[in-house]
């Protein structure tokens, strides 16, 4: 089929017998590439020391941007647990070693955060049980055509060292209380 241009801007492209693709004429606010992964296990990220951070394993996604005026549309769902009662964890989105839709005017000591999970616990059986779930969605602009790698990391914002899980409760056990899940981030490409 060739190229589809409309003046000089090529919509779609296609060679021999592959899947047309958009071109990067695409029209601004068409989805134009969609990455997504999905962690199912159950993840021990380790201790993590106060106001440290941890990267997510496998959570990760890479992609090569059309064009220098495409969006970037990430979506997040992570659960997660911690040890030791008392403070909470948060979330921080990067595009490769930089962080991304964290707040700012931040006081000297707080970290600056995605978002937050809300594990605040006071009892053991409700540290043991809990896990927490941190969503939702943020609109990049990454203003490049080299490839870019969006990664997941969890802080702790308590007084002294936590570890962290991931996909599952404090206590990682068969009973029917002690849960488990999945953490998926996916990037949607945005056409400028």
């Amino acid at each position: 089929m060739g190229d589809f241009k409309m003046g000089s801007k090529t919509v779609m492209s296609q060679s021999g017998t592959s899947n047309p693709t958009f071109g990067t004429g695409a029209p601004t606010g068409a989805i134009i590439n969609v990455l997504s992964t999905t962690i199912t296990t159950a993840l021990d990220l380790g201790s993590v020391a106060s106001g440290g951070e941890v990267q997510v394993t496998g959570l990760t996604v890479a992609i090569t941007p059309k064009t220098t005026s495409s969006k970037m549309l990430l979506m997040y769902n992570v659960m997660a647990s911690k040890t030791a009662h008392g403070g909470m964890s948060i979330l921080i989105l990067k595009r490769d070693s930089t962080a991304i839709g964290v707040a700012t005017g931040l006081n000297t000591n707080q970290l600056a955060a995605t978002n937050a999970f809300d594990q605040y616990s006071n009892t053991s059986a409700e540290q043991d049980q809990n896990t927490t779930v941190a969503s939702g969605t943020f609109l990049d602009s990454p203003s490049t055509t080299s490839e870019i790698t969006y990664k997941v990391f969890l802080g702790n914002t308590s007084s002294s060292s936590r570890t962290i899980y991931v996909n599952r409760g404090l206590v990682n056990s068969t009973n029917v209380y002690n849960s488990r899940g999945t953490s998926t981030l996916t990037v949607m490409e945005v056409a400028g």
